[in-house]
């Protein structure tokens, strides 16, 4: 009967109540988790809605991320076997710069074991494997931990099999930080001759036009090349 009433405002499956409204207020996301706390997607829902409203704001961007946090933690709680609560998780932490020492120790470690988390509770899903490949490229260049870099290679590679249409993106974030072609090309799936083709077009153009010096890479980046 909670669930039934919780849909109304704020639903997350086909249901009898015919509310459909797949982008409700937060103030119905909130009344839905208040209804049904036990709910995991309520509790997704709500952080997806920081998550995404989160500005140039500084102090209401901390606030939102921590709110999406709070939520997400609570998702995990609930639900410890959907990738996709790990991966936000993930990334809220790998966000939550605002103190430096506690970053390096603390939160960056922690969004490493969602990462492999999400992977873990979703190894067939090209968003997740893309998006944890992406965050292993940053994390293994910012840090100079390059034994990262064979881990973000198969996770691309993966992806890349299941969802070849996404390889734009991928090389692109490749290429932000490892301008390289060798490391780009370890990121191909072998099979995929015509996808190799045209990655390795794409690498020329770029090699053709790349300054004596790539530009320095600052830990602020973090977080900036993740899709929605």
């Amino acid at each position: 009967l909670r669930h039934f009433f919780a849909e109304i405002p704020c639903p997350t499956e086909w249901n009898s109540t015919l509310n459909l409204n797949w982008n409700p207020y937060v103030t119905d996301i909130q009344k839905a988790v208040s209804i049904n706390p036990d709910n995991p997607e309520y509790r997704f829902k709500l952080a997806n809605y920081y998550m995404k409203n989160q500005n140039g704001d500084q102090t209401l961007g901390k606030e939102f991320n921590e709110k999406a946090i709070a939520n997400l933690e609570e998702a995990v709680k609930l639900n410890a076997a959907n990738g996709y609560y790990w991966h936000d998780l993930g990334k809220t932490y790998s966000l939550r710069r605002y103190d430096a020492y506690e970053y390096i120790t603390r939160w960056l470690p922690m969004a490493d074991r969602c990462f492999d988390m999400a992977v873990h509770n979703a190894p067939n899903d090209a968003f997740i494997l893309s998006n944890a490949a992406g965050y292993w490229v940053w994390r293994s260049k910012v840090f100079a931990q390059e034994e990262h870099v064979g881990k973000f290679q198969q996770l691309f590679q993966k992806a890349l099999f299941i969802n070849p249409k996404q390889w734009e993106w991928a090389v692109s974030r490749i290429w932000e930080y490892y301008p390289n072609d060798a490391v780009v090309e370890n990121c191909i799936p072998p099979e995929n001759k015509e996808l190799k083709s045209r990655i390795l077009q794409w690498t020329a153009k770029k090699t053709a036009v790349l300054p004596a010096a790539h530009t320095q890479i600052i830990s602020s980046q973090v977080g900036v090349s993740y899709r929605p």
